[in-house]
């Protein structure tokens, strides 16, 4: 079985959070699920290290009955571990929007910020297909 691979900036702990239901937060048990997320952390340490500042997790894995708690979209890729949503207390989160969308880094499949909630979420693939990019109003 694979293990979770921590980062120079984010740790275990990270990869399944919920403050509104921390009773349903578990690790991943599958390997591939697992790969995922060490490649979702590997990508966040490299945004991390180009905007030169802390980010809090809101979200990384999800399990199905977390997701569901959360009202996350059936086919999530947080189910996956593929994606993160986050925030930064010393950033714009606008202008951390605005600066992803132009370097266009090249693992980012789905870049979304949420100005209301004020975080940004980002969807990884090592082949990303999508690169959208796209501000969500809800």
């Amino acid at each position: 079985m694979l293990k979770i691979i921590e980062q120079k900036n984010f740790k275990i702990k990270e990869v399944s959070v919920s403050a509104s239901f921390p009773k349903l937060v578990a690790l991943p048990t599958s390997d591939d699920i697992i790969e995922n997320v060490n490649f979702t952390l590997k990508c966040l340490q490299e945004v991390r290290d180009i905007i030169g500042s802390s980010m809090t997790i809101l979200s990384l894995y999800r399990s199905l009955e977390l997701n569901t708690a959360v009202g996350g979209a059936k086919n999530s890729d947080h189910k996956l571990g593929k994606s993160a949503d986050f925030t930064c207390n010393k950033l714009n989160m606008k202008e951390l929007y605005e600066k992803l969308y132009t370097l266009k880094l090249k693992h980012i499949n789905k870049c979304i910020y949420y100005p209301k909630q004020n975080f940004i979420h980002l969807s990884f693939e090592k082949e990303p297909k999508l690169k959208k990019y796209w501000i969500d109003n809800k």
